[in-house]
């Protein structure tokens, strides 16, 4: 069958926004109604999303053996399966796959002996990296930039070294830009700036940073807007660009102030905030942005969320003897 049947075309897009949102066991229940539909009108290539996606969820729940079986059923099918969506779904599936192979228990088998392909061992961590190599080459020969990125990232949580995630991402991030993909992008350069800053490239995170809140902006949540800015804040206060920080954390505030889950980023943003004020001579802003940070840090119970900036506003509470 060449083309995706309306019916279930309505069905894929449904199960996709509940697994997008989160809701596993619903998209589960969603992907096997698909399943069993696409069984009865023969449709082999909706049949194959299905259970791709099916493994997909087995993944995120841990259960490796019900996603061998849900891939090992995917790739009977592949040969009847001719559309591009199916090929995609298909090597992003098998991609996770391959990855939960060399994170599980090396005595564990794979009872169909074919989770990487053929390649020997199984489920080892040089036999997942060739495979998602494999995964990024087959998504540049056919042009699908989405499942490169996604092959790049995948690369990236599997490297050893910072270095080796940051290589990868830039890569990610490179390929983004190139097409165009912000909301992809915006996730990309997040999750760049979060390694660069473990290596200490504070210029190179900053950029970063500055590059997720361009995406964010246009396709990202409020969350995503508020934390790439005040992120942004933050490193610009160790490069002691002040008016930058002022800029960012003053937009992560604005932002932040009308939303019901971003207390948290705010109180965050105006510590932050304060620090920036203090180094400027303004003690008396310093401290009204630490009060009220202090305040909305307690309501949202910072000191288990973000212990050590909870330890940072002690300091600056006595520093600036506020109580």
């Amino acid at each position: 069958m060449s083309a995706l049947v309306p019916t279930l075309r309505s069905l894929v897009d449904h199960a996709d926004a509940l697994y997008e949102a989160g809701r596993l066991a619903v998209a589960r229940s969603a992907y096997e109604d698909l399943l069993e539909r696409a069984q009865e009108k023969g449709d082999r290539g909706s049949e194959v999303i299905a259970r791709c996606m099916l493994a997909r969820c087995h993944l995120r729940r841990k259960d490796l053996d019900a996603a061998r079986d849900a891939m090992h059923h995917a790739r009977r099918g592949m040969p009847y399966a001719e559309r591009p969506d199916v090929a995609r779904r298909y090597q992003a599936a098998n991609a996770r796959l391959l990855v939960a192979e060399a994170e599980a228990p090396q005595d564990r088998d794979d009872p169909y002996g074919e989770a990487s392909y053929g390649r020997d061992p199984v489920g080892s961590a040089a036999g997942a990296t060739e495979g998602l190599r494999d995964y990024l080459d087959w998504a540049r020969e056919n042009g699908a930039w989405e499942e490169a990125i996604d092959a790049c990232c995948l690369l990236a949580t599997t490297s050893r070294t910072n270095e080796d995630k940051a290589s990868w991402l830039h890569m990610a991030a490179d390929l983004a830009a190139e097409h165009e993909l912000d909301a992809l992008g915006g996730k990309v350069f997040h999750d760049l700036a979060v390694v660069l800053e473990l290596l200490e490239r504070h210029e190179d995170a900053l950029e970063a940073w500055e590059n997720a809140a361009r995406r964010h902006a246009h396709t990202g949540t409020v969350r995503q807007q508020v934390s790439a800015a005040w992120a942004a804040g933050s490193i610009a206060i160790r490069l002691e660009d002040f008016a930058l920080a002022q800029t960012r954390l003053e937009r992560a505030a604005h932002d932040a102030e009308p939303t019901d889950d971003c207390g948290d980023l705010l109180a965050l943003a105006l510590a932050d905030l304060a620090i920036v004020h203090e180094l400027t001579g303004d003690v008396v802003e310093a401290r009204r942005s630490l009060i009220r940070a202090l305040a909305l840090a307690r309501e949202n119970d910072l000191v288990s969320a973000w212990p050590e900036r909870w330890r940072t506003m002690g300091e600056q509470a006595r520093r600036l003897e506020v109580e």
